[in-house]
């Protein structure tokens, strides 16, 4: 059987469609029934207010209906999470619909709808010159979402606007032949065109059965679903992997990737590699974010180009573990303070340090990919407290930084986590670490005097954290903490041993 057949057996006897749904994904479906509308009998097509972005949809077949006949016309959902589903589904059906005029779109017909959607589309614009165009394409793009919203390259459009070319442009990085003439350039869309997912999630995991699950449901079921989910088993000796490959088997958005323990910073570092995002987004395990949290973040970074953008957290307890002495961990992921411009890095992290408000965990920021690439920033592999010199680097490189006022990240806290894990040389290593890459960072880059001063308390900050660990230790872990580079080591016994 087609899949027209298959699609117009859902559809028989239902003239008037009405779509539930957002982005690229109830685009496709809506551009599909549109071609085929003819062959299914449909005489018009409404999109629910649902729709991210209402410039998504042209007027192509969009009517308004004063009644809708409930007992004819077929209510979809297209790419709603489960949540949403069974509250327009109870909506639905308070307002006298039946559940045969209901149809939620599954993976499978999707993704058979969007490999026979036309792919070689024209997309033109007026523009006078080349040198506009291209100008357009390296400034323009962090205005094109707030302005018309994603666009999947399977769409056939036609549209003066020079600003949609730099934003096409930006999205494809490969099958793109760019014909450039005295008034247009046209850009056709060949078989291997893929639109880049807007978010990659990349989840280092290691021994966390009991958290992964509830963890990778917490993203799969975000409201934005144009997400790529990257996991990276970092050799566990428990049921992780089992875990994660059961839900790789059920959604496609997931990809695994195994290493031998090496530890959380390498594991970040290969996801970074595979990425394929607009920005990173990175998550433990055992952690969890709201609902809403990433498409929250991705439109508020877009709107405003922002290479690095910082938001807040909550804590809460695992089940088993008792809090007694950790009360602070209850503030320990918000900010009081507002940061509302868009800043340089240097200048954002100057405001923070001088408030207390500098957090130094990756899971409190967007990243954007192609700022990290550019950049070549990555963990450092083989000490732990890597998030400090990493987060240091993202903000002191970056051109354009924010900061929303939402507690969209919930940390675990438990015993087996490394913010209650007891002290040991690691740890003393990983804060001197962090200090000496703070320098060699400072001494390349070109930061003001003022916003010297006050990294430099930064990495007093760490320095005095080496400090007050290795008085904590006992005489053989002070002994583990001299097996530095011998350059290191010389530093170390000057500034932490003496």
């Amino acid at each position: 059987m087609t899949l027209l057949d298959e699609v117009k057996r859902i559809f028989v006897g239902h003239h008037h469609i009405y779509m539930y749904g957002a982005g690229v994904v109830a685009h496709n479906v809506y551009t599909y029934l549109k071609q085929h509308h003819l062959q299914m009998n449909i005489e018009g097509i409404i999109v629910s207010e649902l729709a991210d972005n209402p410039l998504f949809f042209d007027n192509y077949l969009i009517n308004s209906f004063d009644q809708l006949d409930k007992k004819k016309d077929l209510y979809i959902l297209i790419a709603v999470s489960k949540n949403k589903q069974q509250e327009i589904v109870s909506y639905l059906k308070t307002e006298g619909i039946s559940s045969n005029n209901i149809y939620i779109f599954n993976n499978d017909i999707y993704r058979r709808i969007r490999e026979e959607l036309v792919i070689d589309n024209t997309l033109s614009a007026n523009i006078r010159d080349i040198e506009r165009v291209e100008n357009e394409i390296k400034n323009g793009l962090h205005e094109i979402n707030k302005k018309l919203g994603r666009l999947d390259p399977v769409i056939t459009l036609s549209l003066q606007n020079s600003d949609m070319i730099g934003y096409i442009y930006e999205k494809i990085e490969k099958g793109v032949n760019i014909q450039v003439r005295q008034n247009n350039i046209q850009c056709i869309y060949t078989a291997s065109t893929v639109l880049l997912p807007c978010i990659s999630v990349v989840i280092p995991v290691y021994n966390c059965e009991k958290y992964i699950e509830s963890a990778l449901c917490s993203v799969i079921q975000q409201t934005l679903f144009e997400i790529e989910i990257i996991c990276v088993d970092d050799g566990s000796t428990d049921n992780s992997l089992s875990i994660l490959k059961k839900y790789a088997e059920e959604d496609g958005r997931i990809s695994i990737y195994h290493q031998d323990n090496r530890g959380q910073s390498a594991a970040r570092n290969i996801g970074i590699s595979k990425a394929k995002g607009e920005y990173i987004y990175f998550m433990d395990g055992d952690d969890l974010i709201d609902i809403t949290a990433l498409s929250t973040l991705y439109k508020y970074s877009m709107q405003r180009g922002l290479d690095v953008l910082y938001f807040d957290g909550e804590t809460f307890y695992d089940d088993s573990y008792i809090p007694l002495e950790n009360e602070f961990y209850f503030s320990l992921y918000k900010r009081n303070n507002h940061y509302d411009e868009v800043y340089l890095g240097e200048d954002l992290l100057t405001l923070f340090i001088n408030n207390g408000e500098f957090l130094a965990s990756p899971c409190l920021q967007l990243i954007r990919r192609r700022f990290l690439i550019s950049q070549s920033i990555d963990f450092v592999e083989g000490i732990i407290h890597e998030d400090n010199i990493f987060s240091a680097r993202v903000i002191l490189e970056a051109g354009r930084a924010g900061y929303l006022p939402v507690p969209l990240f919930r940390r675990r806290i438990r015993k087996a986590s490394t913010v209650t894990k007891s002290v040991s040389h690691e740890n003393v290593i990983g804060y001197f670490m962090c200090f000496i890459k703070l320098l060699e960072l400072v001494r390349s880059l070109s930061i003001n005097e003022k916003n010297q001063v006050t990294v430099s308390k930064l990495g007093r900050h760490y320095l005095n954290m080496a400090r007050e660990k290795y008085s904590e230790l006992n005489e053989d872990e002070k002994k583990e903490c001299l097996n530095l580079p011998y350059y290191y080591s010389l530093i170390f016994e000057e500034l932490v041993a003496k």
